[in-house]
């Protein structure tokens, strides 16, 4: 769904991938004088899920990272491997001290192909992967791309760390928005 387009005539995920980049030119990466320390790591998912970029402190390499998404769109939303890969793409660097550990999960669809857990669900191995993350203190912001019917927003608020951590985004052209809105909760830019 990320092909189809925005209400400015974007693809989603032409849209997607700029308001991503903004919302990393918000991070005080090595790149950004005021307070260099964040870091940033960049995964991507469809019917599987892989690591883009390693954390980094480097502004330049996560533009370079989510631009190199948008070939890469193709069917499936498992989102239980992409919140497996997003937690092994943080906790495989080390932590620096006073920095918060998270995780913001893009989707534009309704999970799919994911196998289910001994209860049938495919929402529990779902479940399960992001029970992984919280135990690891990773604090996990959701946020739903479309409207009714094209994502599972109860499941998204499963998901997230807490019901302010799940957001909905009728349109790409407003992620741009909800990013900062992130980044202002989690204490990396202020909230204007």
């Amino acid at each position: 769904m990320l092909g189809v387009p925005s209400a400015a005539g974007r693809t989603k995920i032409a849209a997607a991938v700029e308001a991503a980049q903004q919302f990393v030119s918000l991070l005080r990466l090595a790149d950004n004088p005021s307070a260099p320390g964040d870091r940033v790591a960049v995964v991507g998912f469809n019917d599987t899920a892989w690591i883009e970029r390693v954390l980094t402190d480097s502004a330049p390499e996560a533009y370079a990272a989510l631009s190199a998404l948008g070939p890469k769109v193709a069917d499936g939303t498992r989102l239980d491997l992409a919140l497996a890969i997003a937690r092994q793409a943080i906790t495989s660097g080390s932590d620096r001290p006073g920095n918060r550990r998270v995780v913001v999960l893009l989707t534009d669809g309704l999970p799919n192909r994911v196998p289910p857990a001994e209860d049938g669900r495919p929402e529990t191995t779902i479940l399960r992967a992001a029970d992984a993350l919280k135990a690891d203190r990773i604090l996990v912001h959701t946020i739903g791309l479309g409207g009714a019917g094209d994502i599972d927003a109860a499941l998204l608020r499963s998901v997230a760390s807490g019901p302010a951590d799940y957001h909905e985004v009728p349109d790409a052209e407003e992620l741009a928005a909800m990013y900062r809105s992130i980044a202002a909760s989690v204490g990396v830019c202020p909230d204007d």
